[in-house]
């Protein structure tokens, strides 16, 4: 595949290729989002887990 190939198929499928790298783009931005907020949550929960279990303890 010469170089001129190579050209013509950017040329040729330009918007493609754009909507391609922008869905990408997009989509790791969001899945970055996505695993900071689960994470904050996965904490949360875990946190009034433990506060529960020692709220039980301390009644019985």
């Amino acid at each position: 595949m010469d170089l001129t190939t190579i050209v013509n198929l950017f040329v040729n499928n330009g918007v493609a290729i754009a909507v391609i790298i922008y869905f990408c783009f997009r989509d790791y931005k969001f899945f970055g989002t996505l695993q900071s907020t689960l994470t904050t949550l996965v904490d949360t929960v875990n946190t009034l887990k433990i506060l529960l279990t020692k709220k039980e303890k301390g009644d019985e």
